[in-house]
């Protein structure tokens, strides 16, 4: 499910850090100006996939014990 810029309603690419509000590129540079302070939509939902997968191998490790 994409999320959607709380300002005008396009996908939004950036997301306040532990926050609910998310931002398109072009209102994150005008409300922040430097959005390299935000944090990209997909980075949180690629550490979760990669420690779910880590997770998962640890499980099979622990299993051939």
């Amino acid at each position: 499910m994409a999320k959607r810029c709380i300002i005008c309603g396009d996908n939004a690419g950036f997301k306040i850090k532990d926050g609910n509000e998310f931002y398109c590129e072009e209102c994150a540079n005008m409300q922040f100006g430097d959005i390299s302070i935000l944090v990209k939509v997909g980075e949180n939902a690629g550490k979760l996939k990669q420690f779910i997968e880590d997770k998962d191998e640890f499980k099979l490790n622990v299993e051939d014990i």
